[in-house]
């Protein structure tokens, strides 16, 4: 099977050129009856970078017409059997439904996974990227979403057979055995800026340090200079380390060390570093977005995004109850050994994949 992927491949590192970088390496050591050819979508640019409206625009376009051009290059010389492609929604859904009239016009069939979680939010506003996402997705043969809220929705709109609800994967055995925690340690692991709720967490902090002495809070993720200046002129950083980018093996290895993982993001799609944390055993806290609740159902604390108090609260219940903290840890180990080991998933994208070929000589 000729299997075209359209999706960012690192780096930057990102959720969802992980997940590229996780399947093409599978398909590669363990399924050598897929041609995979990968068209990349990436934008060359940490999100802590930022980008212009002129990045975002013009430079965004120029991108998508010669993304256009390599699809039908791609078509013409190696006709691929099925082409996936994903999305993270916003301006690349003009993208999308560029590159899926393509693929209808030479009768290819498409899966289209739709890699972040705010579908819900978007029926609810009603908004052009709400109706260009619809258009996309009726465009598509096939939808993937992540999260069963979005799968909720969607049903709504789409033929139930064309939906598909596939969590994200993630590989074990690149990951250690779930470690012995030295001290007492808070983890936030991810992009430092606003979006990720690292305001909120080190306001929920000023108190949560004062009762608890000797905890400490490591932030590891890249960030911007001016942001962390501003942060360290509203907060007190006292047993807090901003600890910047590390390689991954070594945010592993801190986070493994943890007693607590914390992402009290405003928005998110199906996050790795809550899965790495699941899979080492860790008790999470994390906001209700996204696939988050789906992943932390009975072996996590959900939070409120943009709340403070609300993280404070679940983080004080957290470090005041070893056993607690055990218990969630233990149901999150399992959870994802049974429900996200990438050996699972893979099948199931793999059902999707063939069922999808079939259309093609149908």
């Amino acid at each position: 099977m000729r299997l075209c992927l359209i999706a960012p491949i690192p780096p930057p590192y990102g959720g969802i050129a992980n997940w590229t970088r996780l399947i093409s390496e599978h398909i590669e050591k363990k399924q050598q009856d897929i041609e995979l050819n990968i068209l990349d979508t990436g934008t060359g640019r940490r999100t802590t970078e930022g980008r212009s409206l002129w990045d975002r625009v013009v430079v965004s376009g120029i991108k998508m017409l010669g993304l256009k051009r390599r699809l039908i290059r791609e078509i013409k010389n190696k006709r691929p059997d099925v082409i996936h492609l994903t999305t993270s929604g916003s301006l690349g859904l003009i993208r999308d439904g560029l590159l899926l009239k393509t693929a209808r016009k030479n009768s290819i069939p498409t899966n289209y996974h739709i890699r972040y979680g705010r579908i819900p939010q978007l029926e609810k506003e009603h908004s052009g990227e709400w109706r260009y996402q619809l258009k996309a997705c009726r465009l598509a043969d096939r939808v993937i979403v992540i999260d069963s809220k979005s799968y909720a929705c969607l049903r709504h709109y789409l033929p139930e057979e064309k939906l598909s609800y596939v969590p994200n994967p993630i590989n074990l055995e690149e990951l250690p055995d779930p470690g012995e925690k030295r001290g007492r340690k808070i983890v936030f692991l991810g992009w430092v800026t606003r979006e990720k709720g690292t305001w909120e967490l080190l306001e929920a902090w000023q108190d949560l340090k004062q009762e608890y002495p000797d905890w400490i809070l490591e932030i590891i993720g890249p960030f911007q200079e001016g942001f962390a200046r501003t942060l360290k002129r509203k907060f007190s950083f006292e047993g807090v380390e901003l600890v910047g980018e590390l390689p991954h093996t070594q945010a592993i290895k801190r986070l493994n060390e943890a007693e607590i993982f914390v992402l009290p993001s405003h928005t998110e799609g199906f996050p790795n570093a809550v899965l790495e944390a699941m899979a080492l055993g860790k008790a999470v806290v994390a906001t209700r977005v996204g696939a988050i609740p789906d992943m932390l159902e009975n072996c996590g604390i959900l939070v409120e995004k943009h709340s403070p108090d609300n993280l404070r609260k679940a983080l004080d219940g957290l470090m005041d109850n070893a056993v607690l903290r055990q218990k969630l840890g233990d149901r999150a180990f399992v959870k994802v050994t049974n429900q996200y080991n990438l050996e699972k998933v893979i099948e199931l994208y793999n059902e999707i994949w063939r069922n999808n070929e079939t259309l093609c000589s149908a």
